[in-house]
Protein backbone atom coordinates (compact mmCIF):
# COMPACT_ATOMS: atom_id res chain seq x y z
CA UNK A 1 0.00 0.00 0.00
CA UNK A 2 1.39 3.00 -0.97
CA UNK A 3 1.86 6.10 1.90
CA UNK A 4 -0.85 9.14 0.54
CA UNK A 5 0.45 12.53 0.68
CA UNK A 6 -0.10 15.07 3.01
CA UNK A 7 -2.86 17.27 1.95
CA UNK A 8 -1.65 21.29 0.75
CA UNK A 9 -2.34 23.69 3.43
CA UNK A 10 -4.04 26.63 2.94
CA UNK A 11 -0.43 28.93 2.27
CA UNK A 12 0.14 26.23 -0.59
CA UNK A 13 -3.17 26.30 -2.36
CA UNK A 14 -2.58 30.25 -2.14
CA UNK A 15 0.43 30.18 -3.84
CA UNK A 16 -0.84 28.19 -6.63
CA UNK A 17 -3.06 30.44 -7.61
CA UNK A 18 -1.59 33.79 -6.67
CA UNK A 19 -1.76 36.58 -8.97
CA UNK A 20 1.56 38.34 -8.82
CA UNK A 21 0.64 41.81 -9.54
CA UNK A 22 -1.77 41.95 -6.99
CA UNK A 23 -0.17 43.93 -4.18
CA UNK A 24 -1.47 43.59 -0.50
CA UNK A 25 -1.72 46.95 0.85
CA UNK A 26 0.47 46.99 4.27
CA UNK A 27 -1.38 50.29 5.82
CA UNK A 28 -4.32 49.87 7.74
CA UNK A 29 -7.92 51.49 6.86
CA UNK A 30 -9.00 54.37 9.44
CA UNK A 31 -10.96 56.78 9.23
CA UNK A 32 -12.74 58.16 6.05
CA UNK A 33 -12.00 57.24 2.59
CA UNK A 34 -10.67 59.04 -0.27
CA UNK A 35 -14.17 59.81 -0.90
CA UNK A 36 -15.31 60.73 2.64
CA UNK A 37 -17.40 57.68 3.49
CA UNK A 38 -15.85 55.36 6.08
CA UNK A 39 -15.09 51.97 5.69
CA UNK A 40 -17.71 49.37 6.20
CA UNK A 41 -15.87 48.18 9.64
CA UNK A 42 -16.60 52.37 10.65
CA UNK A 43 -20.13 52.66 9.46
CA UNK A 44 -21.27 54.72 12.64
CA UNK A 45 -23.87 52.03 13.59
CA UNK A 46 -22.36 50.66 16.06
CA UNK A 47 -22.51 54.46 18.41
CA UNK A 48 -26.13 54.05 18.66
CA UNK A 49 -25.93 50.74 20.93
CA UNK A 50 -22.54 51.72 22.66
CA UNK A 51 -24.08 55.01 23.72
CA UNK A 52 -26.81 53.41 24.59
CA UNK A 53 -25.11 50.68 26.90
CA UNK A 54 -23.38 53.84 28.25
CA UNK A 55 -26.48 55.51 29.69
CA UNK A 56 -27.95 52.10 31.18
CA UNK A 57 -24.55 51.76 33.05
CA UNK A 58 -24.59 55.06 34.49
CA UNK A 59 -28.25 54.93 35.83
CA UNK A 60 -28.06 51.64 37.40
CA UNK A 61 -24.31 52.91 38.94
CA UNK A 62 -26.12 56.16 40.05
CA UNK A 63 -29.62 53.85 41.19
CA UNK A 64 -27.27 51.73 42.79
CA UNK A 65 -25.47 54.48 45.18
CA UNK A 66 -29.27 56.29 45.78
CA UNK A 67 -29.87 52.41 47.37
CA UNK A 68 -26.60 52.62 49.16
CA UNK A 69 -27.55 55.62 50.48
CA UNK A 70 -31.02 55.10 51.88
CA UNK A 71 -30.26 51.99 53.45
CA UNK A 72 -27.68 53.71 55.01
CA UNK A 73 -29.58 56.47 56.57
CA UNK A 74 -32.45 53.67 57.34
CA UNK A 75 -29.71 51.48 59.78
CA UNK A 76 -28.91 54.96 60.87
CA UNK A 77 -32.70 56.20 62.05
CA UNK A 78 -33.21 52.54 63.79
Amino acid sequence: MAPKMRPETDYERWLQHHNPEVEIDPRPLYGPGRHGGFASSHDGSSVVPLLLLFVVLVAVVVAGREIVVTRKRRSDEV
